[in-house]
């Protein structure tokens, strides 16, 4: 799992990422040292519970991606099974490329879920 947030993080304008569970909890970083990863985590994992709430609502199925743009940068957020992919961005970046990037990384991430799962059951 490392090893996907550390070559995440070598995206052109990613400057970090993290990995939290639904609750915020960090399950592993690899954020700047100037940002802390619990509270990008708590934050990330509020304005998610607030954002599948709305879905459910409006009836538009659950949470793929979210997108937040700010004056310094983007916050990106991608499911990643039991988990959130937190990706923190600089404020001109190749938005396509990155979500590419994070997709290909949530897509590994659950593949190693799943795998490990497998191994538990086993």
């Amino acid at each position: 799992m490392r090893t996907i947030l550390r070559n995440l993080t070598r995206v052109s304008g990613v400057q970090g990422c993290v990995l939290v569970d639904r609750d915020g909890i960090v399950i592993l970083s690899d954020l700047a040292a100037d940002a802390s990863d619990e509270r990008v985590g708590a934050m990330a994992a509020a304005i998610v519970a607030t954002v599948e709430d709305s879905l459910s609502k409006i009836n538009r199925g659950p949470l793929v991606h979210l997108q937040m743009d700010a004056d310094e940068g983007k916050i990106l957020v991608e499911d990643a099974g039991t988990g959130l992919l937190v990706v923190l961005t600089e404020k001109n970046v190749n938005i396509g490329l990155i979500r590419l990037e994070m997709k290909a990384a949530a897509d590994r991430l659950k593949q190693q879920q799943r795998a490990r799962a497998a191994v538990d059951i086993a």
